[in-house]
């Protein structure tokens, strides 16, 4: 299940709440649990008979994250990029639900997890609310398949059950792909395979380790796992090679960052290298250690929100995002530049950050026509590049 006021469950639940947060928080608890009992399956969120039902709901959700927004809490740099993007992806699934493109909804809804992993796994383990008790009711009955309960247990912080429930989703993949493997010709087998659920599965297993964790022995076990599994699509055994050789190599810190020192001496030593090799930061080669850094740094974040170093992290988690969370619905990595650039314009990350999105800009509206940049777009480098010349 990854609808998109799963959001609510990400940056919500790590600290000491005021009664302003409180307020709010009950509020988005008391719509989520509504919602709970369509948004598990694609039949009953498409019934019209719940229509008023999931519509009053998701008018709730984006009333109180747009409350949310007055909360100083959610100002912080660490999560105040997250909350812009969640603020409009609520909207406007909800605005895609009431015209009636339930289907599209969905696909926005499914666009979130990436928001919502990216900054749930930055705070510390065994941070928790009691506000997420109405979730605990909610069982594997309530979601379409295995990998969708999996994904649930994931977003309220269940890690142990999650890992648990990835594993057997990976195991049900393999088990489908074996016997649709002995009626496909030579030529289909390990082409014809959608592993989309498979990949998903593992992947979400290595975040686990690696971003949450920082266990690179447990990624490799993962990895360990299905190496003499023969059968899987070659695109996917390529990849699953890459990831383990990029562990083998990987000699990250077994600690948390915990000093000034500590971040500069892991961007010194592990990040900026990987941008002097080729293009190893967006060509696949520098994964895994892109998951570690985005851990450490954004955990470091959270604990040290007034940091001088917040536009050096803020850029490096941006191309993280960038890289491991791309979608075209939505571009955290987008945000978390141009936070940079507007609340820290004379810093020296600015410039870089400025340089990164103008990049990506360019490049997302580039194609065979040629480049093609819409005019609020301009607007917006224009106004970023006199941020950082003031």
């Amino acid at each position: 299940m990854k609808l998109a006021f799963f959001l609510f469950s990400i940056s919500l639940t790590s600290i000491l709440f005021s009664q302003s947060t409180k307020v709010t928080m009950n509020k988005i608890f008391t719509h989520f649990a509504a919602l709970m009992k369509y948004s598990g399956q694609e039949l009953k969120f498409t019934d019209p008979k719940f229509n008023d039902d999931i519509l009053s709901n998701l008018k709730g959700l984006h009333e109180s994250f747009e409350q949310a927004d007055h909360n100083m809490f959610f100002k912080t740099s660490a999560f105040s990029p997250s909350l812009n993007v969640m603020k409009d992806h609520i909207k406007d699934t909800y605005e895609s639900f009431k015209e009636g493109h339930k289907h599209f909804a969905r696909i926005r809804a499914n666009a979130t997890l990436g928001i919502c992993m990216s900054c749930h796994t930055q705070l510390p383990t065994g941070k928790a609310s009691s506000f997420m008790h109405p979730l605990k009711s909610l069982k594997i009955e309530d979601f379409d398949n295995t990998l969708e309960y999996a994904e649930f247990l994931f977003l309220t912080r269940s890690y142990d059950q999650a890992q648990e429930q990835f594993k057997k989703a990976e195991e049900e993949e393999i088990l489908k792909l074996n016997n649709l493997l002995k009626a496909y010709t030579e030529v289909q087998k390990r082409v014809g395979f959608n592993d989309s659920k498979l990949r998903r599965a593992v992947s979400r297993q290595l975040m686990i380790a690696l971003k949450v964790e920082n266990s690179v022995q447990k990624a490799k076990n993962i990895l360990k796992r299905l190496e003499n599994q023969n059968q899987l699509p070659k695109f996917l055994m390529a990849d699953l090679k890459s990831w383990e050789d990029q562990l083998n190599k990987w000699k990250s810190p077994k600690k948390e960052l915990q000093t000034k020192e500590d971040v500069m001496s892991f961007i010194r030593n592990y990040l900026k290298p990987a941008t002097m090799t080729s293009d190893s930061i967006n060509d696949g080669s520098f994964d895994m250690g892109l998951l570690i850094s985005s851990g450490l740094l954004s955990r470091f974040l959270y604990r040290n929100p007034k940091s001088k170093l917040t536009p050096e992290i803020l850029y490096w988690l941006a191309l993280a995002e960038n890289q491991l969370n791309n979608n075209y619905l939505y571009s955290l990595g987008e945000i978390y530049l141009k936070t940079c650039v507007t609340d820290y314009p004379k810093s020296a990350a600015a410039r870089n950050c400025f340089q990164e999105y103008k990049e990506m800009m360019t490049i997302g509206f580039s194609g065979s026509g040629g480049t093609n940049i819409p005019e609020d777009i301009k607007n917006e480098i224009s106004k970023l590049e006199k941020l950082i010349k003031n």
